[in-house]
C-alpha cells in the first residue's frame, strides 16, 4: 500500500497535519483468533494506533485511538520525514 498525505480539515488549525495523515499512524485489522474484534486480517477493526517510539524504560509500544483524528507534538508528515532523510544522508557524505 502506497503511502500519501492527504490536507485534513479535522487536522491542527488550518495546517492540514492531521494524525489521519501522520507516518506514525497505523490502522489496526482484525485476526481471527481473536475475541474481540474477530475477523479477516484484510478487515480493518474501526481502531487505529499511533506507534511513535515511545522510549519509556526501553519499552517500545503504540497507543491505540477510536478515532483516527486528531494532532500531537510527535506528527511526522510525509514531508517533514523526507526532508529528515535528506538531512542525515547528507551528515553521511
Amino acid at each position: 500500500m502506497s503511502w500519501e498525505w492527504k490536507f485534513c480539515e479535522y487536522g491542527w488549525k488550518d495546517t492540514g497535519e492531521c494524525c489521519c495523515n501522520c507516518l506514525n499512524q497505523i490502522t489496526l485489522c482484525k485476526h481471527p483468533w481473536n475475541q474481540i474484534n474477530k475477523g479477516s486480517c484484510l478487515e480493518e477493526s474501526g481502531l487505529y494506533a499511533c506507534v511513535v517510539e515511545h522510549i519509556i524504560e526501553d519499552n517500545r509500544g503504540g497507543t491505540v485511538f477510536e478515532n483516527k483524528h486528531g494532532y500531537c507534538e510527535l506528527y511526522i508528515g510525509k514531508t517533514l520525514r523526507e526532508k529528515k532523510i535528506e538531512r542525515i544522508l547528507d551528515e553521511h557524505k
